[in-house]
């Protein structure tokens, strides 16, 4: 490979891979910009702070329309032009977010989770050009770290501005930041870029990677177990607050912190997990362990009560967010690893469709489930069963693999 011989700075893997995290860091923060800031919002735009949900469904909405057409935009204009078009996009949503309408705030939700969407793919193409193929795990785990890390960004940058100087000035912060990486991409387009396809047409199918994805049976059952992760994922880090708040008796600062170390979690276990899975040659096990790990906290999670020792809560916590949170770097170098040659990005693409639908519905279904129990620690119970049905579909993807080589021997 070229960045692994030396060859021009731009392809060098530190290079790669902080660049990639940087835009993914950026494009959180702008998705995640009006939830850290929703009271002030909702008294700008004189609704309830309890409509945010309507706005997170937007953004997500639109990241994961964008992402099944990322892999056709990496091909036609290569990863770095793709990741400007990313950037630029969540800098439109921010600005549009600088006018307090209720008209124009779907339409800058939309935008700023379409920013999202395509940067996955596009940074996946270019992880599996330019670094080590034997260090996938930990080089994408390493570089998904930038989704907690931009939701902390996020959390860092708006409140203050927002109470300094308003909201608008916030949003043009944010946007300006982003305009900013949008130029920094500029010097990579000549090595990054030099494998696209000008000619090819953006639309060749109306679900875009996810057919590439489907028609792969290992692939298949990969993206549909990342459904079932991203729906345990998006519960926990949605509803722990709550739970801790209205049930075990924490104040709503102590059950913010909490949030951030279940956050931080995360953000380390990514690492560990890709380094262990690059050291035992076997992501897809791992994979299987983390889920088996979150249907056991999960199931705990059901004996919550004010009543429990501090320490076993904490640890618990650290935990549930480690195996909750912890995946995603994996499932993506997986699927970097499985995806038919030259199809990296539409193959990330299709993928992660599926992890964004899981996103979508399982905040919505485990608030009607809750309506039905009446407990939030006890709905977390039946995340049990979505985090088993997640390894299901691993070991699905598992015996297809094994299958696939035992043909070709």
């Amino acid at each position: 490979m070229q960045a692994i011989a030396g060859g021009h700075w731009s392809v060098r893997p530190l290079t790669v891979i902080a660049i990639t995290t940087l835009v993914q860091v950026v494009t959180v923060m702008i998705g995640n910009s009006m939830v850290v800031i929703a009271p002030a919002m909702a008294t700008l735009l004189q609704v309830d702070p309890a409509l945010i949900g309507f706005q997170v469904s937007f953004v997500y909405g639109g990241a994961m329309l964008a992402v099944i057409y990322g892999g056709r935009l990496v091909q036609r204009y290569g990863a770095a032009r793709t990741q400007q078009i990313c950037v630029g996009v969540s800098a439109t949503g921010a600005l549009l977010a600088m006018v307090p309408s209720l008209w124009l705030l779907p339409i800058a939700s939309v935008l700023m989770g379409a920013g999202t969407g395509p940067s996955t793919p596009a940074s996946s193409h270019v992880l599996n050009r330019f670094t080590d193929p034997a260090k996938r795990n930990l080089i994408f785990s390493l570089k998904q770290t930038g989704v907690p890390l931009g939701v902390v960004s996020a959390a860092f940058i708006m409140p203050p501005l927002t109470l300094a100087f308003g909201a608008s000035w916030a949003f043009l912060a944010i946007a300006l930041i982003a305009l900013g990486v949008l130029l920094l991409l500029q010097p990579l387009r000549p090595t990054w870029d030099d494998d696209r396809t000008p000619g090819i047409r953006l639309v060749q199918d109306p679900l875009g990677g996810v057919p590439v994805v489907w028609n792969h049976p290992v692939l298949r059952w990969l993206a549909l177990s990342a459904f079932f992760y991203a729906f345990c994922q998006l519960c926990v880090t949605s509803f722990a607050v709550t739970m801790l708040v209205t049930e075990i008796g924490f104040g709503l600062v102590q059950a913010g912190m909490l949030l951030s170390l279940i956050q931080l979690s995360g953000v380390c276990s990514r690492v560990v997990f890709g380094l262990l899975a690059d050291r035992i040659g076997n992501a897809l096990g791992t994979l299987a362990a983390v889920g088996c790990v979150t249907a056991a906290m999960c199931l705990v999670t059901v004996f919550l009560s004010p009543g429990w020792p501090r320490t076993g809560l904490y640890l618990m916590l650290v935990c549930l967010g480690a195996s909750a949170v912890g995946w995603t770097g994996m499932f993506i170098a997986e699927v970097a690893r499985i995806a038919p040659k030259g199809q990296v990005g539409l193959a990330t693409s299709g993928a992660i469709a599926f992890n964004f639908l899981g996103i979508l519905c399982g905040p919505a279904l485990f608030a009607l489930a809750y309506k039905g129990i009446g407990s939030y620690a006890q709905t977390f119970g039946l995340l049990v069963f979505v985090a088993v049905a997640g390894v299901a579909m691993i070991r699905k993807a598992q015996v297809n693999e094994r299958r696939m080589l035992a043909g070709t021997t």
